[in-house]
């Protein structure tokens, strides 16, 4: 084990012994100095880091960020780690060559396998500016099983997979390098499974949590992005419901904007639009094309050459209103009771 930053961090123990910097397993020191020469050299440079939850994997991450900050003459602390895609987005752009950016727990961005599935995509099209501007990204995943097989393999270049010897103690890590990793991905996929790849190498780490941030300060950061985003995305989810059912109104019936919105317990059409507008690429950027080569959305319609119609799951409607029977657009009662229940035997206002 190697001490680093001595010379930075210098702090008094309890016992009142003055402290200089900290321990750092000495061949992942060097795998770190290595990666910094890259990046130099305009290459990408995205570092896994998987493990439980409560494995450290943030401890470990920020330790090495740190190191390399510290290397690059640069500076490190809690404003260099990210917890949602618009915050990653800002940093990328706004920092200077060489920085490194922690981004914890990554997957909560992308709360479903389509979501994390795009925000891979969004992060790949930034690596023109991550090169050009030479930074270091960490990214803190609980497995890297649930990367796609591509950003996984071909655009991240170690996984230091943190674990724990007794399921007690914390401070270990294995680290597989590129090749390592891409057959661990290959032959791990199917169950999850670390132990069919031997790792470059393995080792142990100290607790440096805090040492570089406040925690306290970490910790409300990191408690307001998660129910940030897990808000957002339910609004989303909710919304993309609503555009569906709209979707399969227009196709399946002759009804106006106009009288879709009053299905909604809107006044105006207004509100179709909205929708249509805000959430048709969304959406559509999920679709998969079926065997005949009609249209899917996964979740939402499946209408095959026959007109048959399955697997609608539509918006809960907080109104409670349907239709405005008194409106004279609709032709009567009878249909507007007729096609609400409908609706609801195609479970178009359910939501799971």
């Amino acid at each position: 084990m190697a001490i680093v930053c001595e010379d930075v961090i210098i702090r008094k123990l309890k016992n009142g012994k003055i402290k200089k910097g900290y321990y750092m397993h000495d061949t992942l020191k060097d795998n770190l100095e290595y990666e910094l020469k890259r990046v130099e050299k305009n290459w990408d440079s995205v570092i896994l880091y998987d493990g439980e939850e409560g494995a450290a994997k943030t401890t470990v991450a920020c330790a090495n960020a740190y190191y390399l900050s510290y290397k690059a003459g640069l500076k490190f602390d809690i404003n260099n780690i990210v917890f949602t895609q618009s915050e990653f987005m800002k940093l990328v752009d706004i920092a200077k060559p060489k920085t490194n950016i922690v981004w914890d727990e990554f997957v909560l961005s992308g709360l479903n396998l389509e979501a994390l599935s795009m925000l891979q995509i969004t992060l790949i099209k930034k690596m023109t500016i991550i090169r050009k501007k030479r930074l270091i990204i960490h990214l803190i995943i609980p497995y890297m099983f649930m990367l796609t097989k591509y950003f996984a393999i071909a655009r991240t270049r170690c996984l230091i997979h943190v674990y724990s010897n007794d399921n007690l103690t914390r401070g270990d890590f294995l680290y597989y390098n590129k090749p390592s990793k891409r057959r661990l991905y290959i032959t791990g996929k199917k169950f999850w499974e670390y132990g069919n790849t031997k790792s470059d190498f393995n080792g142990d780490f100290t607790n440096t949590f805090g040492l570089f941030f406040n925690i306290d300060e970490y910790e409300k950061r990191k408690d307001e992005a998660t129910q940030k985003i897990t808000h957002d995305y339910r609004q989303v989810k909710a919304g993309e419901s609503i555009y569906k059912a709209i979707m399969w109104l227009k196709a399946n019936t002759d009804y106006t904007n106009l009288q879709i919105g009053h299905i909604f317990g809107w006044q105006t059409h207004k509100g179709v639009e909205y929708y249509i507008k805000r959430y048709s690429k969304e959406v559509q950027s999920y679709e998969n094309t079926s065997e005949n080569g009609v249209l899917r959305m996964d979740g939402a319609v499946n209408i095959n050459n026959k007109g048959n119609k399955k697997n609608i799951v539509g918006a809960t409607n907080k109104k409670g209103a349907y239709f405005d029977n008194d409106n004279e657009e609709f032709e009567d009662d009878f249909e507007a009771d007729r096609f609400k229940k409908e609706l609801h035997k195609q479970n178009v206002f359910d939501i799971t």
